[in-house]
């Protein structure tokens, strides 16, 4: 079977403010036919998946938008909803920073190459 997407070469961390550190949370990769991050995060149900996208680039500033995506019962996409936002620059040293905004709190992740690479133009 042939897979359209890159391997998984991005890792996915949330930052912890209580600690103060950064624990791994998962792993995304590149759907070049897409052109979107698909991130999988652990602690998420799995009939859940998050995307995420560049909606507009200034200079060398890239914002994202963080969707959402839930199955149903017959195990098709019915619905994605935005669920935050994503911000990368020079400033960010070379990482992806997110937020994503559940009902109840905030949780902040950054996306990082997992091999010094580069992030894929998803413009």
């Amino acid at each position: 079977m042939e897979c359209n997407f890159i391997e998984f070469t991005y890792v996915l961390k949330r930052a912890s403010k209580k600690y103060k550190s950064l624990e791994n949370a998962g792993f995304a990769y590149f759907d070049p036919n897409r052109r979107e991050y698909k991130l999988i995060i652990r602690g998420k149900p799995s009939t859940h998946f998050y995307f995420l996208r560049t909606i507009k680039t200034i200079g060398s500033q890239q914002y994202y938008l963080l969707e959402k995506s839930i199955r149903n019962a017959q195990n098709t996409y019915f619905e994605r909803r935005v669920v935050g936002e994503g911000h990368y620059s020079s400033l960010t040293n070379g990482v992806i920073h997110i937020i994503l905004r559940n009902r109840k709190r905030i949780e902040r992740f950054i996306l990082q190459p997992q091999y010094n690479g580069e992030f894929k133009n998803a413009a």
